[in-house]
């Protein structure tokens, strides 16, 4: 019981989905999750956008490192194919280029101008 009280409370957190196109005009749904997002803006310590290993592992395994840099906003995303997102069975909807493509889409939309990545 004294332990719990060592531990940071909870961050604030945002989660949503993103919509992502394919060249074959096919759509899917990409969730993220943002911590702290009112510090996305900040000019004196830029968000860490997490980018999680693969093949289908999803995100939420990275979610420890709210607790271990407490101070600044934290993306995490599950990658097409993984957690929450959806999970075409069609191959041909994966890419580098296209996961590439939905990173830029997804801080497009938060309003990410910089950030440092964290990858696995």
């Amino acid at each position: 019981e004294r332990y719990k009280s060592s531990l940071p409370a909870a961050a604030s957190a945002n989660e949503g989905f993103l919509t992502v196109s394919r060249s074959d005009g096919s759509e899917h749904q990409l969730s993220y999750r943002v911590v702290r997002p009112m510090a996305l803006s900040s000019f004196k310590a830029a968000p860490i956008v997490a980018l999680h290993g693969g093949p289908s592992v999803p995100s939420n395994y990275l979610y420890p490192l709210e607790q271990v840099v407490p101070y600044r906003s934290i993306v995490f995303y599950d990658q097409l194919g993984c957690g929450k997102s959806d999970e075409p069975e069609d191959l041909s909807q994966y890419s580098i280029a296209d996961s590439v493509q939905d990173l830029i889409l997804l801080l497009k939309k938060l309003g990410v101008r910089r950030f440092h990545l964290y990858g696995q």
